[in-house]
């Protein structure tokens, strides 16, 4: 019975009906096709460089095309899905499991950044303004070097001292965050990369099911 259902499935039937807010007026039910998911999910296929050794975090609501399409993905290429206990284990979450991937929205991760600039408001002298050289060096971060060596000698010392806390702090074993849902502060991004912690920002909606612009190595623009 299960092999004729199967067989009788065509690309292009209707998958899933997702309720989408994003137009207004009562929400509408959006009709995603097979076709529609496989095609995301294969188009991103190349962006992990890890596969059946690799676990991604999962917190973000499964109802909601963007979290939906990335568990796929990662069923796809036989990545460990691990499940958030709720948002408030999210940290202790990333620090048990030591994930290489999540999916987020920016607010996210402003929190985390705010942690981090209260951690260094609490020290004294020398070593606050260590911390904050450290910050201010990378709000200034720019892809590939194109700052320069001088830059990038300091942005060594910047890591040694203070960023690398912050990467080892959210499990220091990260290839991808990927940012979504809405725009994410330039300043954000540079910062997180400059902690070797890579952003990746895509744009799409529920209709797209959901990517419209791939998720690239880019900052946004100030």
């Amino acid at each position: 019975m299960l092999e004729q259902i199967k067989s009788a499935i065509q690309p292009d039937d209707c998958f899933t009906i997702i309720y989408t807010s994003g137009t207004t007026g009562n929400p509408k039910g959006v009709m995603l096709s097979h076709r529609n998911l496989i095609y995301n999910v294969v188009q991103l296929s190349y962006i992990p460089q890890f596969g059946q050794e690799g676990k991604a975090l999962s917190f973000l609501p499964l109802c909601h095309v963007y979290e939906r399409m990335l568990n796929y993905l990662y069923l796809y290429l036989g990545i460990s899905i691990y499940y958030a206990e709720s948002l408030a284990t999210i940290a202790d979450n990333i620090k048990e499991i030591r994930p290489q991937m999540m999916c987020c929205v920016p607010r996210l991760l402003e929190k985390v950044y705010d942690k981090f600039i209260s951690n260094g408001q609490k020290l004294k002298g020398i070593k606050r303004a260590i911390f904050f050289w450290a910050v201010r060096i990378g709000k200034h971060y720019e892809l590939k070097g194109a700052n320069g060596w001088w830059y990038e000698l300091k942005l060594k010392i910047a890591y040694k001292l203070i960023l690398s806390k912050w990467h080892d702090a959210l499990g220091g074993n990260f290839q991808i965050i990927v940012s979504g849902g809405a725009a994410i502060l330039p300043r954000l991004s540079r910062i997180y990369w400059a902690s070797k912690l890579p952003i990746y920002e895509g744009y799409g909606l529920t209709e797209t099911s959901p990517v419209n612009s791939r998720y690239q190595l880019s900052i946004p623009m100030e």
